[in-house]
């Protein structure tokens, strides 16, 4: 089993945008088809909610990332 860790940069948080493409859980790179939440904290970390392509047309799986927090995938 690999383990993939990443930590975002506040940069690549504010920047991401529908149609980018991100890490799933399941290890897949998937476009980003819609932004629902984006923000700060209360700590001033940048934040996004985002929804991500998976499985057939039509169907979503939802994902967020912030600054600066790890992001594990199994």
């Amino acid at each position: 089993m690999k383990i993939i860790s990443t930590i975002p940069t506040r940069t690549e948080v504010e920047n991401l945008q529908v149609g980018d493409m991100v890490m799933n859980c399941f290890k897949q790179y998937k476009k980003v088809i819609e932004i629902y939440g984006e923000g700060y904290d209360v700590n001033g970390k940048a934040f996004k909610c985002f929804y991500q392509e998976f499985g057939t047309e039509g169907t979503k799986m939802s994902h967020s990332i912030k600054e600066n927090e790890q992001i594990i995938t199994i």
